[in-house]
């Protein structure tokens, strides 16, 4: 009988997930098939039914416990360069043996292309595309040694590239954690591509180490560059001069393709060559690489290579000035939080955002510029301040639990040294700015940029609506929608939202939370309520924010009629009528922003309503304007 796992998986479960019968990849031992979460398209990764259909009971209980550690492993990993992990489902068992084990599916995002597909599909890749996504990469496997972590499988296959050609790595069906003090661990059998394998794999007797993946890394550095799929020669050749059999290291293995590389990418072959080491301990670590890799990519804006596009904009980070925190005492931390807290996090002095009660700024992580936000220090020791740091550190972990490409990514908490507050500081991924800022510093934004960021908007929404039990952000406005590099929207700031208790939908405050141009009349009561209905409403004012890119200051309740000098109370749509009346495209949009600012928060439309309209008012748009996701890249190259 097969081991009984350590690990439970009951909170990876997730609802609501329909299939599409759309298969995008299948191998040996699986399938990729699309799926709807809510809205939004997903990727659904499952071991072929037949292949536990024909094994024993030890066996197939093996092979299910190998999906569930793949599930655990990735559910714990959290970076903008590795896949992200989204849940799983179980389909109605459909083996001739009931009563074994069912292996799940593992929905994850959706990605456009593998590595291997686009340098085959396209023949000349800039070399400023080349060496972002490299850098992308690179940046992803030294998340995962950071976290003694071994991919085993590093290949052009398994890394993954999105609309706009930003990196992840994925397939982490043969990865394994290193235990303390024990870097290498004989395997059982050969993991990974043999293409991108290191000899110390290959052997009989074959081992793992973090240097594994550095080689790996090599060859995907020489078929990213050459774009031809690296084949490496005979292990041994015929020395013309003495009429022997020598043995050939594993860069002159593959000394064509470096050849190869020096006319086009000179700067790289020297960090290909070293991972290319036949021993594992003179190849670098990846820390080193990944500097290497920003001065090169730096090196194509210094230089004036190529246009300062969007792809460069989002890859270019800026220099680690200061040494990284190193965690605080366990003693301190919140028990809710403690797997979430992160080492190396290291404060560039970059100042993203100020308000009232807290600072946004960046850091650095593994490699990548994030965004950390941390309360003011003025408000240690002030009346209401224990209240504070619990709503601070529930939001933490609030956010913890959410995962959707339309809401911002969390990725943990740090403690900064001398930290006299106690209150973490969480760590998210870093965007390009917010809605209200794209609005205001940039004029006549097309229509299909408008349209798409909406879509994304209420995707997110649809999202937390749906969650269970649902979650009721409470203060959805412009400036708590930010707008990443390519233009895509996430909700983010969940410091006074709510989730909904069983037994109702409402329940009374003891403030209104929000911004008060974007609230419903039943959150600025005297007794104010929050339901779904309340972020409906706040997302009718977004769509007259985005489309007018106009801050919708309602009128008055109170209306003077100019000819009886009575007064009149005016319903919440009359009260925005002058930035309803700007709303003329597409047709159909107006009657549904309308529809959001109700007075009546039962008359409003549920987010999955709204939100299939505001999809299908796109696809209608795009269709009719041959506009697709390129022209989002166009106009935004245009603009930086």
């Amino acid at each position: 009988m097969a081991a009984r796992s350590p690990f439970t998986y009951e909170h990876l479960k997730i609802s609501g997930v329909s299939e599409t019968g759309e298969e995008i990849g299948r191998g040996a031992y699986g399938s990729v098939s699309v799926v709807e979460y809510y809205g939004v398209s997903c990727a659904a990764k499952e071991v072929h039914s037949i292949l536990l259909e024909f094994v024993g009971t030890d066996e197939r209980e093996r092979m299910v416990e190998s999906v569930m550690k793949e599930c655990h492993l990735l559910s714990s990993l959290r970076h903008p360069n590795v896949i992200s992990f989204i849940g799983i489902f179980y389909r109605k068992a459909d083996t001739r043996d009931r009563s074994g084990p069912q292996a799940p599916v593992l929905v994850m995002e959706l990605m456009q292309y593998s590595l291997s597909s686009m340098v085959e599909k396209y023949q000349s890749i800039p070399m400023y595309v080349k060496a972002s996504i490299l850098y992308d990469v690179t940046a992803g496997l030294s998340y995962l040694h950071g976290q003694s972590i071994v991919h085993r499988c590093i290949c052009s296959n398994d890394i993954l590239l999105g609309n706009h050609l930003e990196a992840k790595i994925a397939d982490f069906g043969v990865a394994t954690k290193i235990e303390s003090g024990k870097k290498r661990r004989t395997l059982t059998q050969c993991p990974g591509v043999v293409d991108f394998m290191p000899p110390e794999a290959l052997g009989s007797q074959p081992v793992y180490g973090l240097p594994l993946d550095v080689f790996s890394y090599g060859g995907v550095v020489i078929h990213t560059i050459t774009q031809q799929w690296p084949h490496p020669t005979a292990h041994m050749e015929l020395d013309p001069t003495t009429g022997k059999q020598v043995l050939v290291t594993e860069v002159e293995r593959r000394r064509q393709y470096l050849d190869m590389m020096a006319m086009t990418a000179h700067e790289l072959v020297s960090l290909t060559s070293s991972c290319l080491k036949t021993d594992p301990k003179n190849r670098p670590a990846t820390p080193a690489l990944l500097l290497t890799m920003k001065t090169i990519v730096d090196s194509y804006k210094q230089a004036n290579k190529s246009p300062v596009t969007w792809l460069a904009k989002n890859l270019l980070e800026p220099e680690v000035s200061k040494v990284p925190y190193p965690p605080a005492a366990e003693k301190d931390i919140p028990s809710i939080l403690r797997s979430h807290v992160l080492s190396g996090v290291a404060p560039t002095g970059q100042e993203i955002g100020h308000g009232s009660y807290g600072v946004v700024y960046e850091v650095n992580y593994n490699g990548k510029a994030c965004a950390a936000k941390e309360v003011h220090s003025i408000f240690i020791g002030a009346d209401g301040f224990p209240k504070m740091k619990e709503d601070f550190v529930r939001e933490c972990h609030l956010w913890s639990t959410l995962l959707h490409p339309n809401i911002v990514q969390f990725l943990g908490v740090y403690y900064p040294p001398q930290n006299e507050s106690g209150l973490p500081v969480l760590v998210m991924e870093k965007m390009w700015e917010s809605l209200t800022s794209l609005a205001e510093n940039h004029s006549n934004i097309p229509l299909h940029v408008k349209l798409s960021i909406l879509v994304d908007i209420s995707l997110g929404l649809r999202y937390l609506h749906n969650r269970v039990p649902p979650v009721i952000h409470c203060d959805l406005s412009p400036n708590n929608v930010l707008v990443g590099f390519r233009l895509e929207a996430k909700i983010t700031d969940l410091g006074v939202a709510k989730v909904v208790k069983a037994g109702g939908s409402t329940k009374t405050m003891t403030k209104a939370p929000g911004t008060t141009d974007f609230m419903p009349p039943e959150a600025v009561a005297d007794r104010p309520i929050y339901g779904p209905p309340l972020d409906v409403f706040s997302f009718g004012g977004i769509i007259l924010h985005i489309i007018t890119q106009q801050w919708p200051r309602p009128l008055s309740w109170v209306h003077i009629d100019p000819k009886t000098r009575e007064q009149q109370l005016l319903s919440e749509v009359e009260r925005r009528k002058q930035y309803l009346d700007q709303v003329n495209a597409p047709e159909g949009l107006r009657t549904l922003a309308a529809s959001c600012l109700n007075g009546d928060p039962e008359s409003r439309p549920v987010i999955k309503t709204v939100a299939d309209k505001i999809g299908s008012l796109k696809d209608d748009y795009g269709k009719q304007n041959e506009v697709d996701w390129r022209d989002l890249i166009s106009w935004l190259t245009n603009k930086k």
